[in-house]
């Protein structure tokens, strides 16, 4: 930038005359920013704002429309899904049944707590229900499918062959 751009660009942001922008110029060594800052602390300046820049105006622009959205826009969208995910956990349940009547109902919510804090305690739990009879499926409108129940069953009629199988083994050998 040339010494003549300066000096206008100078009385443009300042609101100063050319004399006044020329002086301040000089005195700073032709630095805009510092003949701006000598500019405020001396009062003289007249269109003062908050924050100046040697950028071009397109720079400066085009700064603010690739800004980054911040943190807390992020942390609010996050808390978000997890209130989302939390209330479809809170209408979905985890049906029990043995012999065709419910023994319990627990959200799934609640599932996915037990096994977050105590995994191998509910997948023991869930594992010896099924030798034991016990049915599990799933009801609600987001996690109660047809597929998911399908493969419950499924889980259920392998652990009831199984149970089968080493009753039958049993009775041989004590025989």
């Amino acid at each position: 930038m040339t010494e003549q751009e300066k000096i206008e660009k100078l009385c443009k942001k300042a609101e100063i005359t050319q004399d006044e922008a020329h002086a301040a110029l000089e005195a700073t060594d032709w630095d805009l920013l510092d003949a701006i800052v000598l500019l405020e602390k001396q009062g003289r300046v007249k269109g003062a704002s908050s924050s100046h820049s040697t950028r071009t105006e397109a720079a400066a622009e085009e700064e603010v429309k690739t800004e980054r959205p911040r943190f807390s826009a992020h942390a609010s969208g996050v808390w978000a899904q997890i209130q989302h995910i939390i209330h479809i956990g809170n209408t979905n349940n985890l049906v029990v049944t043995r012999k065709g009547k419910e023994a319990l109902r627990l959200p799934v919510t609640a599932l996915v707590l037990l096994l977050i804090f105590g995994h191998l305690w509910t997948l023991a739990v869930l594992a010896v229900g099924l030798f034991c009879g016990l049915r599990y499926s799933i009801e609600g409108a987001q996690l109660g499918t047809p597929q998911v129940n399908d493969v419950m069953d499924k889980a259920a009629e392998a652990a009831e062959n199984v149970r089968e199988t080493v009753e039958d083994s049993l009775r041989k050998s004590a025989n």
